[in-house]
């Protein structure tokens, strides 16, 4: 009878040592709603829970300013965004996990929709879209909203144009408006004073502004820009050598150092060395950027935030379909020798939109969002509980088919099945597991539920109690073949996961081959 084996796949660089290292990117077929755990191995993500509901008469939030000290949410009266706007004001209580809304009064004053805003001045400023073309700034510290007339030497055509931005950005005590492939600017120190010739075009459509190295950053649907320059009225222009523009202005993050964004066909850095030295790196996998090479992307549609270490990255991979929104997540690791990143995904809660409010007597930052598809009138807060809003997270991971003598057509027979986990005290987790070896497959339930730990002491005294790690071993029946891959799942509602690692017990059959269709060749060339 053959020896007994083992052999051990490991999700996060070791199944009885969990570290922090991230898994392989190319460990894992199918990673769904999971990340690397905090002690190693690979988790299933905290969910999305509600923060905030309104009152039952607005609509879905169209627009949250989180920049403000108490950030301002926006409802449309009707559902076309040009109608008038209620405004609330979100304030935060006890330690910022709660929170009311008070709506503002403005003295029958008819508030516009916004279409685009930037903080100038710890003042923020709305652009209204080109129904209204008017300018509004929000004051904090007398918490109210003012219509801001157009200033003497404007021109009227310019100013309007520029209300119709859908982007606002300061740069160099100016205001920028973005409108289509028409890019205005203000004048020094007055967001409403706009010349004719305050006006800068490009070759399509305006998709993102940043300033990033020394320079205001323009990005298009193929290309970014770069503005070097003090005086923009006399500044050089000059086209980054990047491989794609970003598809959404909404994607744009500044990441350790560098700036982030999703490109058509993948997430990319742009690093600066130099001002001069602008380019970009490739941030995908060849996983990942199948993903997004397979997705039509609607402009300013996908969104994306940086946050303890974590680019996270929405869309929607059928734009006719708003539920099928998905989340990607980065981790970036900025080393000496050069930049790591890995993937993870998808998420499946369908974000639209995320914030960063800072509220509470803590202080502390955290991400909120909007959903599309989860009704009206609500805010989320992310990572928090063991659900999306009372729905169960269906964590699903896949390893790819595995050797484990590494020896090409060997064939084995697999007995037992060895699962790492953790286990989180009073709450278990029964994970579903499915072997498959070739073409026989064997489902297993494993319970992940608290283990009574029980041994002998160096002295001889016996002891016991409770470990926060724990090695299931199941029995496999009638499975032989040459690679075998595991698939676990968990999809109940508040069942934390962590997986470490998968191991197996087997024993390799005999070597087999055969001489058909083998002929004998004279290296020598002679017959």
């Amino acid at each position: 009878m053959a020896k007994m084996r083992k052999a051990y796949t490991e999700f996060n660089k070791g199944l009885y040592e969990a570290k922090t290292e991230l898994a392989p990117d190319d460990a894992l077929v199918v990673a769904q709603n999971a990340i690397p755990g905090e002690d190693g191995g690979i988790a299933k993500c905290k969910g999305t829970v509600r923060f905030f509901n309104f009152s039952e008469e607005t609509s879905y939030p169209d627009y949250v300013v989180s920049d403000t000290r108490h950030p301002l949410v926006f409802f449309s009266k009707g559902n076309v965004l040009d109608e008038l706007a209620t405004v609330y004001s979100i304030v935060f209580l006890s330690s910022g996990e709660s929170a009311g809304g008070v709506a503002l009064e403005y003295e029958d004053l008819e508030i516009p929709m916004v279409y685009a805003h930037a903080v100038y001045d710890d003042k923020v400023y709305f652009a209204t879209g080109n129904s209204r073309e008017e300018l509004w700034k929000y004051v904090n510290h007398s918490r109210k909203m003012e219509k801001v007339p157009m200033t003497s030497g404007s021109n009227a055509n310019a100013f309007a144009a520029a209300m119709g931005a859908h982007i606002m950005y300061v740069y160099r005590e100016r205001m920028f408006y973005a409108n289509e492939y028409r890019l205005y600017f203000s004048e020094v120190g007055d967001p409403a004073y706009i010349k004719a010739t305050n006006v800068i075009k490009f070759e399509s459509d305006i998709t993102a502004l940043c300033e990033f190295g020394g320079a205001l950053l323009v990005s298009t649907v193929d290309n970014w820009y770069a503005i070097y320059g003090v005086d923009i009225t006399n500044a050089r222009i000059e086209r980054l050598t990047v491989h794609s523009g970003s598809v959404s202005c909404h994607t744009v993050c500044k990441v350790e150092n560098m700036l982030v964004f999703l490109g058509r066909d993948g997430v990319y850095g742009i690093t600066a060395v130099y001002p001069e030295m602008l380019s970009s790196v490739n941030l995908s996998s060849k996983k990942i950027s199948n993903v997004f090479n397979n997705c039509l992307f609607q402009t300013n549609d996908p969104v994306a935030i940086y946050k303890n270490g974590w680019y996270r990255v929405s869309f929607a991979p059928d734009p006719s379909d708003l539920s099928s929104r998905v989340e990607y997540r980065m981790r970036v690791d900025v080393t000496s020798s050069g930049i790591s990143s890995a993937w993870f995904g998808p998420f499946t809660h369908p974000v639209s939109r995320y914030y960063v409010f800072k509220g509470g007597f803590a202080g502390t930052k955290k991400i909120y969002s909007t959903y599309r598809k989860a009704g009206y009138n609500t805010i989320f807060q992310h990572d928090t509980g063991d659900n999306y809003d009372g729905e169960a997270i269906h964590f699903i991971v896949e390893t790819k088919p595995f050797d484990p003598m590494k020896q090409f057509m060997l064939n084995y027979r697999f007995r037992k099945l060895f699962i790492g986990a953790k286990q989180y005290d009073v709450k278990s987790s029964s994970t579903q597991l499915t072997v498959t070896a070739d073409y026989s497959k064997n489902a297993k339930l494993a319970s992940l539920d608290e283990s009574l730990v029980y041994g002998e002491g160096i002295w001889g005294e016996a002891f016991w109690g409770w470990s926060d790690f724990v090695v299931k071993e199941l029995r496999l029946t009638g499975m032989q073949g040459k690679r075998i891959k595991v698939r676990v799942e968990n999809n109940a509602l508040d069942e934390p996961v962590t997986i470490y690692g998968v191991g197996f017990e087997f024993s390799p059959r005999r070597y087999r081959g055969s001489r058909e269709g083998v002929e004998e060749v004279d290296i020598n060339g002679e017959d």
